[in-house]
């Protein structure tokens, strides 16, 4: 199958690989979007899903930190799309997460490089999906998606368990421009991630020779959850690197921005309830 799969407690979730579909920007009714939605329909009977039974949620990407909680909208403050017999819903409201207590719900999240953060309440069944770039996890998005759950659903941290999908890995994501360094250490400090000396820094960001900045968004963002209260043993980290991971074929296993810039399509991931 051309795509990941990925389990925690009654939920599931899958991620699009490149070589089975190419969902360009934004998943709306276009010619190509709905040969691939009839596509992923067909393979994902196969294997019991079907999703002209389910109704999509998804999420947008606005490299934010707002938060959408579905249990409190209605269907008519969202965009409403009809893509090969699937009806996909999204909120009016700028947010990068989305979450819910509706086990009938199914969401939708489309990345290409950024970290596909699925959140799951084990024990009530709270779930949720977050979309985390580099200027979103330094405005807090996952602390923020982390905080609504357990203000709104009372959920246990214990209880909470994260999957991070495949992201752009550390030693592709380098960058030249200092003051994104600079935001980036400021948040470390804020979040006391690291001495107030930056003596530690090295444990996130690294300079090359070339005077080029790597940055490890998925240890910021794992070690951000463990200082909140997350359990270690409750996150987990694909570690493939959407920027340079290949499959057994020697190509390019997902979608990448960075790699491909405007040409680059985008890695859905779908999360939903399967008990």
């Amino acid at each position: 199958m051309p795509f990941n799969t990925y389990k925690i407690g009654d939920f599931k979730a899958i991620y699009l690989h490149k070589s089975g579909y190419n969902f360009r920007g934004s998943i709306t009714e276009t010619e190509e979007n709905i040969i691939n939605i009839k596509k992923l329909k067909n393979e994902l009977l196969d294997s019991g899903i079907d999703l002209e039974k389910k109704v999509l949620y998804r999420c947008s990407v606005e490299h934010g930190n707002n938060v959408t909680l579905l249990d409190y909208i209605t269907n008519r403050e969202m965009e409403h799309f009809k893509i090969g017999g699937v009806n996909i819903y999204r909120p009016f409201k700028d947010s990068d997460a989305i979450i819910t207590s509706d086990i009938n719900a199914t969401l939708l999240l489309s990345t290409a490089d950024c970290l596909p953060i699925i959140i799951v309440d084990k024990k009530q069944n709270v779930f949720g999906l977050i979309h985390a770039g580099w200027k979103g996890i330094i405005k807090d998005v996952v602390i923020n998606t982390l905080d609504k759950m357990i203000t709104i659903y009372d959920s246990k941290k214990e209880d909470i368990f994260i999957q991070i999908g495949p992201h752009i890995g550390f030693s592709d994501f380098n960058i030249n421009d200092s003051k994104i360094k600079r935001e980036f250490i400021e948040y470390l400090l804020e979040a006391k991630l690291i001495k107030n000396d930056n003596s530690d820094v090295k444990k996130y960001i690294t300079t090359s020779k070339t005077f080029l900045y790597n940055i490890d968004l998925s240890k910021i963002v794992v070690d951000r959850l463990i200082s909140s209260g997350i359990p270690k043993e409750n996150i987990s980290i694909d570690k493939e690197s959407t920027y340079s991971f290949k499959d057994k074929d020697g190509d390019y296993k997902y979608h990448s921005y960075r790699r491909d810039y405007k040409k680059s399509g985008r890695n859905p991931m779908i999360l939903f309830y399967e008990k």
